[in-house]
């Protein structure tokens, strides 16, 4: 569950069983222990279990009443922007189980971990700018196979205006790997997912 590369397989097969008999596929998923982590990528293994459906939705305690959960989107592709609310609600044996309380305010990053954590990983960087930076990073890795050159991350980051040092936030944030090749001119960084397949025989000329 940690292979990108073996992941990739399932999520199809599953994608094509759902497509087959015209239904939808649940898949429910513990969160890692990286509490500072954004919610998006804070399913354990690989982070193509988010990346492939077209939903991901995160459950958690409302930081403000642990009596209450909240059922928030982390990644709606198929969901105009104007219907991804946040839901809540409470588990009452005496009133059948489980209470619908209406809409939410609070987002997905918002239920990952207490209200202490999210000041400490906020403080001295906006959680916007820093939400940007790692949806941008995850997308982008995501239409490239897993990899990509750092040079090309950055230019394509900039273009966002999205800092380099952000984009480096980003990727320890995402627990990105990362290796050098080559000499001179032909020196090159390379980003990448676990489990993503590199070519072995790369050249690449940086001008």
């Amino acid at each position: 569950m940690n292979d990108a590369n073996s992941v990739r397989p399932v999520m199809t097969r599953l994608k094509n069983i759902a497509a087959r008999n015209e239904c939808a596929v649940v898949l429910i998923c513990h969160p890692n222990k990286n509490i500072f982590q954004s919610a998006l990528y804070r399913t354990s293994g690989s982070t193509d279990w988010t990346a492939a459906p077209r939903v991901a939705l995160y459950i958690g305690r409302d930081p403000e009443d642990e009596k209450t959960r909240v059922i928030a989107h982390t990644k709606a592709n198929s969901i105009p922007e104007n219907h991804q609310f946040s839901l809540k609600y409470s588990i009452d044996m005496d009133h059948g189980g489980i209470v619908f309380l209406g809409n939410s305010d609070l987002r997905a990053d918002d239920v990952t971990c207490t209200k202490k954590t999210r000041e400490k990983t906020t403080q001295g960087r906006p959680a916007e700018s820093r939400d940007k930076a790692e949806e941008f990073l995850h997308n982008y890795l995501e239409e490239n196979e897993g990899w990509a050159l750092r040079s090309k991350i950055i230019a394509a980051g900039n273009n966002r205006e999205i800092g380099s040092r952000a984009l480096e936030r980003a990727k320890k944030a995402l627990h990105l790997y990362s290796f050098t090749q080559g000499f001179g001119k032909d020196r090159v960084t390379i980003w990448h997912v676990q489990g993503a397949k590199i070519p072995e025989q790369m050249s690449f000329h940086v001008n």
